[in-house]
């Protein structure tokens, strides 16, 4: 069935950051996660990846562009060749109001991201863009991922005054100390206070098999699912049965998401203002 031409895509928040200082924190697949559930909705989306490994480039590569900020070599060569690589990435983030703006940005990188909006003014530019903002912090149930998104979120919020800072917890099957984590100096002054405002999205457990599958198959999520079993079978050791089985949990995954991502970002589609 054709979606109604007549009902526009909305979204509470224009420009969606998703950035965390440590790697490995599931970055990637919240951005995807994201990307997939607003484009089923008609968003017109603009991606910019903050990266040196591309992923999303590879997932969404009519939709994406990628910027790499350059080493110190570069830098003593050219003071302003960091602001230069920024640039693509600021651009989009103050769009044209139907566009959704989701970023992505690499390990390591979000302190040279953050400040770099400090320097050029991104706070006032958004603003008078009418763009509103939301820093996506993924982190894993461990003391080490819990003091990365704490220092990840001061310093979005310091960047961005007035932003939402929106937690994502990524379940990992492992056992979560819970009481160590919220007795936390991390987690009772800064993390837990945002989690009571604007709530926490929580990614669901996804089993090493599927995420293999899914990585190698170089598809992004919701194409992974539409892929027939005899396009699985080179990710399932031939068996239909697995490649059935590998389809099943990625299609929970995104719709456990889906929830989640329209409820946080407040996505829908509503009536086109009349001419």
């Amino acid at each position: 069935m054709s979606k109604d031409k007549s009902l526009m895509f909305s979204t509470a928040y224009h420009n969606i950051l998703v950035i965390m200082e440590r790697g490995g924190n599931c970055k990637s697949m919240c951005a995807a996660q994201i990307i997939v559930i607003a484009r089923g909705l008609g968003a017109i989306i603009k991606v910019v990846e903050v990266e040196q490994r591309e992923e999303l480039v590879l997932l969404f590569p009519e939709i994406t562009s990628s910027t790499q900020l350059p080493g110190l070599d570069k830098i003593q060569q050219n003071d302003q060749s960091e602001n230069m690589a920024l640039t693509p990435l600021f651009r989009a983030l103050i769009g044209p109001p139907e566009q959704l703006t989701v970023a992505d940005i690499g390990a390591n990188l979000d302190g040279r991201v953050l400040e770099g909006m400090v320097r050029m003014n991104m706070a006032k530019r958004m603003s008078a863009a009418g763009r509103e903002t939301c820093f996506v912090i993924p982190f894993y149930p461990n003391m080490e991922s819990v003091k990365g998104a704490y220092r990840t979120g001061r310093r979005a919020e310091l960047a961005v005054p007035g932003a939402k800072i929106l937690f994502c917890r990524c379940d990992t099957g492992e056992y979560l100390a819970a009481g160590e984590i919220e007795r936390s100096e991390e987690w009772t002054s800064f993390i837990g206070p945002r989690i009571d405002k604007h709530g926490m999205m929580i990614m669901p457990r996804l089993q090493p098999s599927v995420i293999s599958a899914y990585v190698a198959s170089k598809r992004d999520p919701l194409a992974f699912t539409e892929m027939s079993d005899a396009e699985l079978a080179p990710y399932a050791g031939g068996d239909e049965f697995i490649a059935d089985a590998l389809r099943t949990a990625m299609m929970i995954f995104i719709d456990t998401m889906k929830q989640q991502v329209v409820e946080h970002f407040r996505l829908g589609r509503q009536q086109q203002p009349a001419a």
